[in-house]
């Protein structure tokens, strides 16, 4: 694929994102007498996940290839091939971003769970509602999601510290 449809791709990718993490957000509770209209949890462990991999692939790949790297030569630290493309730093760095998301995500999501009465009108009737991620399980999500981020971010900063490029010595202010 050129880069001009890996574009494309980039931008649809991320509107789907988008689009899944909207679902997740309104449909994670309701109320129990509704039947929701999603399985917010296929779609967020399996499809959200699928499609948050795909797009952090892409812009990795968009990335390499606007870069001067020649993926031909022993200096290619950055090229991108199937096996290897979760080492580069170019992926470390849109995954933190997508985890980062992926945790706003699930922080702005209602966990409401349970009955929940009218506080002003007690004789209005009770709504009972079910939440598919309550609240402790959406904190254990999220302490993993930033368990990630700070390897990624501890791999990163290692690799910050210790790449070298000769085309910036001669540059002093």
């Amino acid at each position: 694929m050129n880069i001009s449809k890996a574009l494309k791709l980039k931008n649809r990718l991320a509107g789907e994102v988008s689009r899944l993490k909207g679902i997740v957000i309104a449909n994670n509770s309701y109320i129990i007498s509704n039947a929701s209209d999603y399985d917010v949890k296929e779609i967020f462990e399996i499809e959200l996940q699928k499609r948050v991999q795909e797009l952090v692939l892409v812009k990795t790949v968009i990335a390499t290839s606007n870069s001067s790297i020649d993926c031909n030569t022993s200096v290619a630290d950055f090229c991108v091939t199937k096996n290897d493309y979760d080492r580069s730093p170019f992926w470390a760095i849109f995954m933190i971003a997508e985890l980062k998301g992926l945790i706003e995500t699930l922080q702005s999501m209602s966990t409401k769970h349970g009955i929940v009465v009218n506080q002003y009108d007690a004789s209005a009737p009770s709504i009972e509602y079910i939440s598919i991620y309550k609240s402790a399980y959406v904190d254990t999500i999220v302490k993993e999601y930033q368990s990630k981020i700070d390897k990624l971010q501890d791999d990163l900063d290692t690799h910050n510290a210790i790449y070298q490029n000769k085309l910036l010595d001669d540059i002093q202010i």
